[in-house]
């Protein structure tokens, strides 16, 4: 019986500038879907966070820790797993997380042209 892997999800801490942000990816065809949040993973618990669809990125990114070419800063992944899909729309992505310091549903959901809301239902480590 064939084993189907669970598509993958990174989050990455970006510095450029002494200012951070942090992109959540989620795997999907030959591309990584992203979003751009202005707060650390361990402080979306049960709340409700404003965040960017910014463009897909390179499936490089899922691995890649270090300096980001043209002096756009650096990243380092705080967290990683696999997602599985719940409901998605073109609106909206509800997602199980199960990762390395996230567990819990992922809740994105389109407020207007490339702002959206993030709530997380769970825990990190």
């Amino acid at each position: 019986m064939e084993t189907i892997e669970k598509p993958r999800f990174v989050i990455q801490q970006h510095c450029q500038e002494e200012k951070y942000h942090w992109d959540l990816m989620f795997e999907q065809d030959q591309h990584l879907l992203t979003w751009q949040a202005p707060s650390h993973p361990d402080e979306w618990p049960g709340k409700k966070i404003d965040c960017l669809k910014i463009f897909d990125h390179r499936l490089k990114y899922l691995t890649y820790e270090g300096e980001i070419s043209q002096n756009r800063g650096q990243v380092q992944i705080v967290a990683a797993g696999h997602y599985k899909p719940l409901e998605i729309g073109e609106k909206f992505y509800i997602v199980s997380l199960s990762g390395d310091t996230m567990k819990g549903i992922l809740e994105l959901r389109q407020t207007e042209n490339d702002r959206w809301s993030l709530v997380f239902r769970g825990e990190t480590v």
